[in-house]
Order: C-alpha cells, then sequence, then structure tokens
C-alpha cells in the first residue's frame, strides 16, 4: 500500500467493529494512511394502523439517535487510543448506501468493517459488510470477531 492513502472504517459499534477498528487503526499507523471513521444512523420509519408514515415526533427522535451516534462514536475512539486528527463522520441513511456512497466521493482506498460471520438464510438476507466486498469500488477487509 502507498502512503497517505484514504481508509475509511465503517462501524456499527459491535464487538466485530470494534475488533475492526483496531485493524484499521493498525494500519493507518503502519501506512500513515488518512484514517476516518463513519457510522451511519438509519433513519427508523415509523408508521400507524394505517400504515402511513408518522412524522410529529420524528425530528425529536432522530436527533437524538444522531446525538448518540456520535457520542458513541466519541467514546469508541478513546477506547481504542486513536489520535485526535482522525475524521469521525456520523451521517444519516442506509448504511450500506452511505458507507459505499461516502467512499465512492471521497476516493477511499480501502473500507474495514466488521464481519458478523453469518451464514445461510441471514447471509441471503445480506449484511452491511457482504454488500461493502460486492459492490464497494475499492478494496474491503472484513474483520471477523475471533481469528
Amino acid at each position: 500500500m502507498k502512503r497517505g492513502i484514504p481508509i475509511l472504517l465503517a462501524t456499527d459499534f459491535s464487538a466485530h467493529a470494534e475488533r475492526a477498528a483496531h485493524r484499521a487503526l493498525e494500519l493507518a499507523g503502519r501506512y500513515q494512511a488518512r484514517l476516518s471513521v463513519l457510522h451511519a444512523v438509519e433513519e427508523p420509519v415509523r408508521y400507524d394502523q394505517f400504515y402511513d408514515p408518522v412524522i410529529p415526533d420524528r425530528l425529536d427522535a432522530d436527533a437524538a439517535l444522531y446525538d448518540a451516534a456520535v457520542e458513541r462514536l466519541r467514546k469508541l475512539l478513546e477506547h481504542i487510543g486513536a489520535p485526535a486528527d482522525i475524521r469521525q463522520l456520523v451521517l444519516t441513511g442506509s448504511p450500506k448506501s452511505v458507507i459505499l456512497g461516502y467512499a465512492e466521493d471521497q476516493q477511499v482506498d480501502l473500507i474495514v468493517a466488521g464481519r458478523h460471520g453469518r451464514s445461510g438464510i441471514q447471509q441471503l438476507l445480506g449484511s452491511t459488510a457482504n454488500a461493502l466486498v460486492h459492490k464497494a469500488r475499492c478494496e474491503v477487509l472484513t474483520v471477523p470477531l475471533r481469528v
């Protein structure tokens, strides 16, 4: 890998993602890469009994979800001993779309994400890591919880 490459860590705050965070930090240090850490807050859609979207309380709930994600991201980076200059992002939308879109826009060379190791029907339903592996235009490193 060439030095100074952009690496993107995609996190969902799971144990798998924490292990991936350690790996991304290690790679960034080894190759003097620019590391960005991204969490996508999926917008929950609430419906009434007629399956019409319910909007009134949504803004407060969305702000609370966003604020909680920002705090969890800060704590994760503190926990793994990340330097203060790492770019931290919390974006709203489908995790697959947000991560792939950011990686494309920022011309990321490597995406690092945790892998849950699902199989069977869970894999058919699709995971974020699976989507990244198959749809990203850059390299993707999926990190299992245990090796």
